[in-house]
């Protein structure tokens, strides 16, 4: 065996936990690397998504109004009322 032989086969096992070392701190590097931008991409989500329940908006866009809003919806309003929604120009048969 030459002299380089007997250097690289006295050092092997030192050569092969540093290349662990190194392999497995990269690793730990991207797994680190790669939490820490989920997290961003996720707390960014939340944000806007709490953006747009603190201005009113839900999942499909529209507001929420609150139990004491005085005006009711369309929909549960009285059409033969005169009210804002109600139909002004025609009695039904009254």
């Amino acid at each position: 065996m030459t002299h380089t032989e007997q250097k690289v086969i006295r050092y092997l096992p030192e050569i092969v936990c540093i290349s662990v070392a190194v392999v497995l701190a990269l690793a730990g590097y991207g797994t680190w690397v790669f939490i820490k931008r989920r997290r961003a991409r996720r707390n960014a989500q939340r944000a806007r998504v709490s953006a747009r329940m603190s201005m009113g908006m839900g999942m499909g866009g529209k507001g929420y109004s609150t139990i004491e809003d005085p005006q009711q919806p369309i929909y549960l309003q009285n059409m033969l009322s005169r009210g804002s929604y109600g139909n002004q120009n025609y009695s039904y048969g009254h």
